[in-house]
């Protein structure tokens, strides 16, 4: 009766496979000096070059130099710095198997009988295996190795859904681990456990429990008590526990927010203020009378560019303390969420600056390179009409603005 042989893991599957493969003798005690480091499911495998020296009994060129042989053949996946700590430095190596098998496995016609008189499962075949000693020990039932871990349809690390579609493409998986390592980072002591398995965990996810998860995560960990909490990332993403936590419940919005100078909100407020109607004290010097009597000047054209100089003290203030953050009303937040960046020079900054003449509000001594304004038509063909309009825009969007506030 033949020897039968359970489903083995990945780990050891690759082990006998590399064993059985065309890579050079270096190379198979690299992989085999691997082997020693990987969990059942081929992961979780961060040794240093130092390690693979003392396991393998090779140089350190040698190591290096058939690490990446072994990797160019398909036989390891090798990417760099996926945790925090003293392991961000550190390769982490997870084992595949190559597009084509190195050596054909002969398969026998007829099937395999169990232990108790069965038949061997659908997929097994029928192979001669040996002894690390090289004796042969009869016919065992071993079970079909993926030979494309790169195949969106057979590879293990991919999700059932991904298997199922037709094509996930190259994005979707490249985004899917971005968003994998981003959260894994976020995990305690995530090295300590299997990350093929947690790779599966997190495939088997679809696309929005992925970002509810990553949203969620931080309060899991944040609950007060650790008694209860999962410990191990794979079987959190496999309890789906991000879905049992109580609601965020969304806090009141403060009623004012830090803006920086010459920024979005900041920027917002100053139009705010602009729009108010002018309250700074205007005197009128005895020099100014006698200009006025000389006919040198108007009363109305003096009065204009006493206003527009003194006329918002509010703002005046705020171009003096631009180096400190200044408190402004929370719903300008909004407000200016459509705000663009204008570059300081440019036509669109000159037709801005003739708005300021028009409205006799006062313009920038200095300001950084690039302010934020009220979102202009980039096709619009006359940009003194194109910045009255977004300028009104501005004005509805500020009332609407303070009415939902309250």
């Amino acid at each position: 009766m033949a020897n039968i042989r359970k489903q083995s893991s990945f780990a050891w599957r690759w082990r006998q496979a590399v064993a059985r493969s065309d890579l050079s003798a270096s190379a198979k005690a690299i992989c085999q000096a691997l082997g020693l480091k990987m969990d059942k499911d081929g992961g979780n495998c961060h040794p240093t070059i130092q390690d693979l020296v003392a396991l393998s009994g090779l140089s350190k060129k040698t190591v290096i130099k058939h690490l990446d042989a072994a990797a160019s053949a398909g036989w390891i996946s090798v990417t760099r710095g996926q945790f925090y700590g003293q392991m961000h430095n550190r390769k982490s190596y997870v084992a595949r198997f190559p597009d084509r098998p190195s050596v054909p496995v002969r398969q026998h016609d007829d099937d395999a009988e169990s232990l108790g008189g069965g038949i061997a499962s659908e997929g097994a075949k029928v192979v001669e295996m040996g002894d690390e000693d090289g004796v042969n020990k009869g016919n065992n039932t071993v079970y079909q190795l993926p030979h494309d871990n790169e195949s969106p349809e057979d590879s293990p690390n991919i999700s059932p859904q991904l298997r199922t579609r037709t094509g996930a493409s190259g994005a979707e998986r490249r985004k899917s681990e971005r968003l994998f390592l981003r959260w894994l980072k976020a995990w305690p002591n995530a090295e300590q456990w299997s990350l093929s398995r947690t790779r599966k965990a997190w495939d088997d996810l679809d696309s929005d429990q992925r970002l509810r998860c990553i949203d969620r995560t931080p309060d899991y960990l944040n609950q007060p008590g650790t008694a209860d909490r999962i410990a191990c990332p794979a079987t959190y993403l496999q309890a789906r526990a991000w879905e049992r936590l109580p609601p965020v419940v969304a806090p009141e919005r403060p009623e004012r927010v830090s803006a920086k100078a010459f920024g979005k909100v900041w920027m917002a407020y100053r139009f705010w203020l602009l729009l108010q109607p002018p309250n700074g004290q205007l005197v009128i010097t005895g020099f100014d009378q006698r200009q006025i009597d000389q006919g040198q000047v108007t009363r109305e054209a003096l009065l204009f560019e006493k206003t527009r100089k003194s006329g918002w003290p509010a703002v005046n203030e705020l171009l003096t303390k631009i180096r400190e953050p200044v408190m402004c009303p929370s719903w300008l937040v909004e407000v200016s969420e459509g705000f663009r960046q204008v570059q300081r020079g440019s036509d669109l900054w000159s037709a801005w600056e003739r708005l300021h003449e028009r409205r006799g509000w006062p313009w920038f001594g200095w300001t950084t390179d690039y302010p934020w304004f009220p979102a202009v038509d980039p096709s619009a063909g006359d940009l003194n009409a194109a910045v009255d309009t977004a300028m009104n825009d501005f004005e509805t969007l500020v009332n609407e603005g303070r009415e939902d506030a309250g």
